[in-house]
């Protein structure tokens, strides 16, 4: 099975300048704990989790004041991301990642390194057990 095939196609995304705020407030709306960090060409940059916004490493540098955390950026807490799956991947691999990195999510990216979407955990054990006989949850 493909990644394609379970990943979803439609994020929310943000850009390394929007700030630490509104990034958190989207997660809160689109129900979320990760955006891909694209450029102005949709590719990807990185990503940013809710656990990132709320590391103490950058409360203690900056004191913690809520001015603070208004005028963190994206690009400052954001983790850059090497790790990516094409669309065409196989399941196992992003599995792989999964389990080797401990990644909750990985992105999902064609050849020119544009973001297609995002592929989660859930999602890849979603597909198991669409594997498994008699299941009656098939997609």
């Amino acid at each position: 099975m493909k990644v394609r095939a379970y990943m979803t196609s439609t994020v929310l995304v943000a850009q390394a300048t929007d700030s630490a705020r509104e990034a958190l407030e989207n997660m809160a709306l689109g129900d979320v704990r990760h955006l891909p960090v694209v450029d102005d060409e949709g590719r990807l940059q990185g990503v940013v989790s809710d656990r990132d916004l709320r590391l103490p490493a950058w409360a203690a540098s900056a004191a913690g004041s809520e001015a603070a955390f208004e005028a963190l950026t994206v690009g400052e807490v954001m983790t850059g991301f090497a790790v990516s799956v094409s669309p065409d991947a196989d399941l196992l691999e992003a599995a792989r990642i999964f389990v080797e990195l401990r990644f909750g999510v990985v992105p999902v990216v064609d050849e020119d390194g544009e973001l297609q979407g995002m592929l989660s955990a859930m999602d890849v054990l979603q597909a198991f057990l669409d594997m498994a006989p008699g299941d009656d949850t098939a997609r």
